[in-house]
């Protein structure tokens, strides 16, 4: 089976429906690594719902980035960037 990291680089992240068929298409996990830049990263996904993705910066702060596919229209994908400290 394709390793995660090769299916998150398949993403096209500037288009909502590469990202919503990545969400339809996998089934709920989370998974831990590393990305390119050498930083912790969670990845947790909600099969037909969402794709959160927490990078530990090095400036010691979480930046968060989820995906969610809207409830009541499910053309519509909601982006949302937050940290934490």
């Amino acid at each position: 089976m394709e390793d995660l990291q090769n299916k998150l680089n398949k993403i096209d992240w500037d288009n909502d429906k590469s990202i919503k068929d990545f969400i339809n298409n996998n089934d709920t996990d989370i998974f831990t690594g590393t990305n390119e830049s050498g930083q912790k990263v969670i990845v947790q996904i909600i099969k037909g719902k969402s794709i959160k993705l927490s990078t530990m910066q090095d400036n010691n702060w979480i930046r968060i980035n989820t995906y969610t596919i809207d409830d009541e229209d499910s053309t519509c994908l909601i982006r949302e960037e937050t940290y934490e400290k």
